[in-house]
């Protein structure tokens, strides 16, 4: 135990910040979100698709309702318009601390699968989900919050992100309070209007984005 305490804080002391403060090791003042598409051209037979949007932190009110958000785009929507019609392997939201990210994976399609993530946004906004949608996602939420944590994951959540035990219990506690109008609240606050959000994949030559000049691509 000593000899790998010691390690352990000869490697901290490495590391710019305060171990004692919450600022967080890897941020950086000079960081600006702004739109960018971007293409990394591979040659593979199938793309890899993404888009993510800047949101709130973990401990923010509003992170509980995005990441039932998530859950219920993925469920309900994204998964029948992605991956049955569309062929991937897989599709879904992910809803992490400051970002609601939208992906596919193995998706013969590109453009396509892009539409489908604001269409997806359009489904939650026009009101075309039922509560049942929402109780389902907040289930599969709780499942997840849930689940037996193992001491070496609880301390790398605490130092990598700064969440105790106290912040996860709170965020439990306002699950039970998330309705489907909070749904549709933090859908339009959120993922309409002109806040920072990037998209890019990864795929083989694009002539959809090829003739597009707002697509950056980076040849691999």
């Amino acid at each position: 135990m000593s000899n790998n305490q010691s390690k352990v804080e000869k490697f901290i002391e490495g590391i710019p910040g305060d171990l004692k403060s919450t600022e967080k090791y890897t941020q950086h003042g000079y960081f600006e979100p702004e739109l960018v598409k971007t293409q990394f051209e591979l040659p593979f037979s199938v793309n890899y698709m993404s888009k993510a949007v800047e949101t709130v932190p973990y401990t923010h009110e509003d992170f509980p309702i995005l990441r039932v958000l998530s859950r219920m785009m993925s469920a309900k929507y994204l998964h029948r318009e992605i991956r049955e019609k569309g062929g991937p392997y897989g599709s879904g939201a992910i809803c992490g601390s400051g970002v609601f990210s939208f992906y596919s994976y193995r998706d013969p399609n590109s453009s396509k699968t892009l539409q489908v993530f604001d269409e997806a946004v359009k489904w939650v906004v026009d009101d075309k989900f039922v509560p049942e949608d929402v109780d389902e996602a907040k289930l599969s939420v709780f499942q997840q919050t849930d689940k037996p944590i193992t001491p070496g994951s609880a301390g790398m959540t605490l130092f990598l992100s700064g969440i105790t035990d106290d912040m996860r219990q709170t965020m439990r506690d306002r699950l039970f309070q998330v309705s489907k109008q909070d749904v549709i609240n933090v859908t339009k606050k959120y993922l309409t209007g002109d806040r920072p959000a990037a998209v890019s994949f990864i795929g083989p030559e694009n002539s959809t984005v090829k003739t597009d000049d707002t697509w950056k691509v980076i040849k691999g």
